[in-house]
């Protein structure tokens, strides 16, 4: 089936009616469109695929990194991306 891919990172999107890469960069996850409209039918999967190759061949799709926190009560917020801590002043 043309809508189907082997690799959980690249995706077919209805909505937006093309396929889309997924990969980690900065601790983020980001997405690369690849549109029906604007390469065409067959050409949207394969360039897809392609781009995924290239980032493979750069090193960037590796796992999202695990960032241990320094000490307890300290945790890293990736939403946020900074470090946060909570406590309470007079109990």
């Amino acid at each position: 089936n043309y809508y189907d891919s082997d690799n959980p990172r690249i995706v077919w999107n209805e909505l937006r009616e093309g396929w889309e890469v997924f990969w980690y960069e900065n601790q983020k996850l980001t997405a690369k469109p690849f549109p029906v409209k604007k390469y065409g039918l067959e050409r949207a999967k394969v360039e897809a695929f392609q781009f995924y190759s290239e980032l493979e061949a750069a090193g960037k799709t590796g796992p999202q990194k695990r960032i241990e926190p320094p000490q307890e009560g300290v945790f890293y917020d990736r939403r946020m991306q900074g470090w946060v801590s909570l406590f309470w002043r007079d109990g």
